[in-house]
């Protein structure tokens, strides 16, 4: 199964990554990434940056000892 872009109609082999902002409930911010088609940029999804989420959550663990 080839996955093509809405937009663009070329077939997605790859995708170009791009760090954005999102906003969710209460007004909290969060680091995300877009993932874009190659030829044109639209954006193909977005999703919280795993590695952002990954060095916030070490260093609430290395604080969570010394309370």
């Amino acid at each position: 199964m080839t996955t093509k872009c809405p937009r663009c109609e070329e077939e997605v082999k790859g995708v170009t990554v791009r760090e954005v902002s999102g906003c969710g409930y209460g007004g909290r911010s969060w680091k995300c990434i877009s993932l874009n088609c190659p030829k044109c940029n639209t954006s193909l999804g977005v999703q919280i940056n795993p590695d952002a989420i990954r060095k916030d959550l070490l260093a609430e663990m290395s604080g969570y000892g010394s309370r």
